[in-house]
This record gives structure tokens, sequence and C-alpha cells, in this order.
């Protein structure tokens, strides 16, 4: 076997996920490997390559096939704890390793990114945010069918809507004085509201009375626990949440004026609201790169 790969295998919110993907593809372009990605077994539940494919003289691999995981399984491996077992290891959570470590040998799930390595097969299975989210979309483009579904759910709201964003799960934030502050700018318009939480959408209608407002998707009311997390567990398919996601993500990237929340680390948390959420955040970037959110949806 004389090609090498990089299995990387991206936790996290969406934003989470395309960081640990663009860090898995700058190394594996630096250092001669084939980027896998597999997030079948995180949790985003299914194939990358369902909703993605390669932009234009991009190479890496979408969606890991049973014939590519048995040729991984019989070669040199690092983190060599899990050699043979990339199927079956156990992840769990390490506050000592600051991220997810194999639940028999506790060593990382990772490998150190200032080094090169012998091994046919590097493991990278964490999660962890940022910026470089966006270079990863400049790498991808939606798959055909999703690009007409979602171009369709955004020419429903029509050629000039405002969009409001609130993440308040796993984060919190003041969402009534939040809202308090958008309630004038807000009348007459038609208003887009996307949150991870069924009673913020709730609060929206009963809030901006003399706004129209509108969703692209349905949020399952999970008592304020994070979709992402604690979906799957309930019952919805991955194929619906994910294609949800990425629709509210394209329409929140599309209004006349986005309005995103600021947030703590919570639930329950005290710190000042400073910081935009991840999918926040990525939903303000390509509001602002009109042509990039033009070429992901791309149909062509």
């Amino acid at each position: 076997m004389s090609e090498r790969y990089l299995l990387c295998r991206p936790e996290g919110g969406f934003n989470d996920m395309l960081c640990q993907i663009e860090l898995c593809w700058r190394y594996a372009e630096a250092n001669g490997r084939m980027l896998i990605v597999d997030s079948a077994v995180t949790g985003f539940g299914d194939d990358f390559a369902r909703y993605f494919r390669l932009a234009d003289g991009q190479h890496a691999e979408l969606q890991l096939s049973p014939e590519r995981l048995q040729q991984l399984n019989a070669a040199t491996t690092f983190p060599e704890a899990v050699k043979g077992r990339l199927a079956d290891y156990e992840k769990i959570w390490s506050d000592h390793a600051w991220g997810f470590v194999d639940a028999v040998s506790h060593e990382p799930l990772s490998f150190d990114a200032g080094r090169r390595y012998p091994h046919v097969c590097l493991l990278h299975h964490q999660h962890g945010g940022g910026t470089v989210s966006l270079d990863a979309l400049r790498r991808l483009r939606l798959q055909p069918d999703l690009a007409k579904y979602i171009r369709e759910r955004i020419a429903e709201l029509g050629a000039d809507y405002d969009a409001i964003h609130v993440r308040y799960t796993d984060y919190v934030t003041d969402v009534g004085h939040f809202f308090g502050t958008l309630a004038g700018t807000l009348a007459g318009r038609r208003v887009l509201v996307c949150s991870d939480n069924a009673e913020v959408i709730a609060l929206a209608r009963k809030t901006f009375k003399r706004a129209e407002i509108v969703t692209v998707s349905e949020v399952p009311d999970l008592g304020g626990r994070p979709i992402h997390v604690h979906a799957r567990a309930a019952g919805i398919p991955a194929e619906k949440l994910n294609r949800d996601m990425l629709t509210d993500l394209f329409a929140l990237a599309a209004p006349s004026h986005l309005y995103v929340s600021r947030v703590a680390d919570g639930p329950g948390g005290h710190m000042p609201f400073q910081k935009l959420s991840g999918f926040s955040y990525l939903a303000a970037a390509l509001n602002k790169r009109r042509r990039l959110l033009h070429k992901l949806m791309a149909v062509d």
C-alpha cells in the first residue's frame, strides 16, 4: 500500500466540523496524504458526500467506504492503539487531554500536526471551532439536488427579507434584551428566525407582532438541549436534521439584513455575552461573501 491517508472524523456543530476538516485537509496536502472525511460515525450521523461534493481541483474522499475501512484497518495506524479497531473503538472525553481519547488506551484520538508520520493511516477524531471553516467551504459545493432544494426555500422568502439567528441551548444569551433592541427595526418586515431552540421562535412570534415571522425548517423541541448532540437519540433522522441545518445556514446568509445574538458559555453561564456561536459566525461570514455563497449553491 503506497498511498497514505488521513481519516478525519469531525465532531461538534457544523462550524466545528468544517474547521476540523480544513485543518486536516491542510495537513494532508502538506504531507502527501489523501484526506478521508467520515462524518457518519460522528454527531453529524451521515456521509458528508450526501450533502457536499468537491469543487474543481480539490482531492479528498467525502465518505468512508466499507472497502476503504477494511484497507485502513489492515494498515499501520496512528494512534497505534486503534490499529485494526477503526470501526469499533469508543471515544470518551478527557478533561486532561481536552479532547476525545480512546476509551481503552486513553490515547488522544489525533496526532501532532507538527510531525510527519510513517504510518499509512492517521486518525483525527476531535472537535473545535475557529474561522478556517470558510476555507473548507471554498473547497466544496452543495450536491445539486440539495442546492436546488435550498434555493427554492430561499426563493419562497422573497427578494427582500431580514433574518435573525439565536443560539440558545449549550450557549446562553439574553433573548429578551436582544429581541427588544430589534422590535422597532423589524416592524413591517418579513423576518426569518432560525434557532436551535423552539422556544426562541415562539418568543419571536409574540415579540415582533408588527413583523411577519417565517421559518424554513422545523426546530425539534428537545427541552433546551443542543440539537447536534441529542436529536438522533430523540429519533429524528440525520438526513432531515442536516438538510434543515444547511437550509437555515444558507437562508441566514442571503437576507438584506442579518441579526445574530452574542452568547456566553452555558447553560447557566454568567460570562458577558461577547462572542458569536460558530453557526452565527458562519452565517454572518457567508452573508458578507455572496460570491462564495452563490458558488456553494451552484447546480451546474
